[in-house]
């Protein structure tokens, strides 16, 4: 399903839809089904999973996740491999993170490292059109790390749309992952889905292209509180924020990724050299691990949302 008309605003996209039989603009509350994925494995996935969206304020060819958008050095790509492995350890100690384990969840870590900037093989995608409007009349700000609403007239927008859940088949290779309510706020929220994609794939699916306006933008704007109910306090984001910002690690991470890493014949001494000789510094603990304060709030939060979790039973 795909339109050659551009839309006069990203709500004349959802008017279509519904036009169509869809149900158009609407974002309900977070819902979650635990669903069996390959290998008898089980997630929380946000409710309904048909149909998926995805909001860009820009469409481009070929469309693809952020691992693929540029070349990598043997050390660049090292050091993405550290910060993986790094927001994996950080989120050991995530008290939700141990009670979905516990209770037989899996936690795709990569796919949560995702939403926080950390570049993988993976395409964000939503089951909310409210989430998929915001970025798709938004424009991100990396040096303030913030969202703002396009104000002009001058440029396309697009919206892209999955009718039918070909893609979500929970077979030995997934082609879309649920993220939704996993450990952190922020997939929750924006009701994540992740598409993984393959080198020389390209995401440019049925979509629908719309000029942006300030009148929508700003309303998409109001209706998400300005970005706020898809951002929802979460220390993490700081943590991760201050990885990537000041590239420290623990050496126990670098070791082990080292370890995993085939492609390194040098030894241990010499990457981590060459490791220090590109800016990354590494300490023998875990520099940005949780504090117990952000535990205790984790810990109280969640009691709330849900009772009888974390050892409370």
């Amino acid at each position: 399903m795909m339109s050659e008309e551009t839309f006069s605003s990203v709500f004349a996209v959802f008017d279509h839809l519904k036009a169509k039989g869809w149900k158009g603009f609407y974002h309900t509350s977070p819902c979650f089904e635990v669903m069996q994925l390959a290998e008898n494995q089980l997630a929380a996935c946000p409710m309904p999973m048909t149909p998926l969206y995805r909001g860009q304020n820009a469409i481009y060819s070929p469309c693809k996740p952020s691992l693929y958008r540029r070349e990598w050095t043997k050390e660049q790509a090292l050091e993405r491999l550290i910060q993986l492995y790094e927001f994996k350890a950080i989120l050991q100690d995530n008290p939700q993170i141990n009670d979905l384990e516990q209770a037989g969840l899996v936690v795709n870590y990569e796919a949560l490292a995702q939403h926080y900037g950390i570049a993988t093989n993976m395409m964000d995608m939503t089951n909310s059109p409210l989430v998929a409007a915001f970025f798709a009349t938004t424009r991100y700000d990396a040096v303030s790390d913030s969202y703002y609403p396009i104000l002009h007239t001058v440029s396309k927008g697009v919206i892209y749309f999955s009718p039918t859940g070909d893609m979500l088949n929970f077979s030995q290779k997934n082609r879309i992952w649920p993220i939704g309510q996993e450990a952190l706020r922020r997939p929750g929220e924006q009701r994540a889905y992740a598409m993984v994609m393959e080198k020389n794939s390209d995401f440019n699916m049925a979509h629908f292209t719309f000029w942006h306006n300030p009148k929508s933008s700003l309303r998409v704007w109001e209706l998400t509180h300005g970005g706020q109910m898809l951002f929802p306090f979460d220390p993490m984001a700081e943590k991760v924020r201050a990885m990537k910002k000041y590239r420290i690690y623990s050496m126990d991470v670098f070791k082990k990724v080292y370890e995993l890493n085939k492609d390194f014949a040098d030894s241990f001494e010499n990457v981590c050299r060459k490791m220090e000789n590109i800016g990354c510094t590494f300490v023998n603990h875990l520099p940005f691990s949780y504090t117990k304060e952000e535990i205790r709030y984790i810990t109280d939060k969640y009691h709330k949302m849900f009772p009888g979790s974390f050892g409370d039973k």
